[in-house]
């Protein structure tokens, strides 16, 4: 599991739940389009939570931009 920590708890537990829900949504067999929608809920939900709680969101925002995605679909 890929997690980070930002010294803000409550981002730190949103970002963990979003990396377990990503991880369970990643299943053998998925497709192409299914991975990268669970790529950018992940990214989206971390960018949110970032900015509601003041942390560095750009890390998400760029990952959302490199699939294509912006913060809101």
């Amino acid at each position: 599991m890929s997690t980070g920590y930002s010294g803000n708890s409550t981002h730190d537990k949103n970002v963990n739940a979003a990396e377990l829900a990503h991880q369970n949504s990643i299943v053998a067999g998925a497709s192409r389009a299914t991975c990268v929608a669970a790529d950018a809920l992940f990214h989206r939900t971390a960018a949110k939570s970032a900015l509601a709680n003041n942390c560095g969101a750009e890390p998400f925002l760029s990952a959302l931009r490199g699939l294509g995605q912006s913060l809101y679909p």
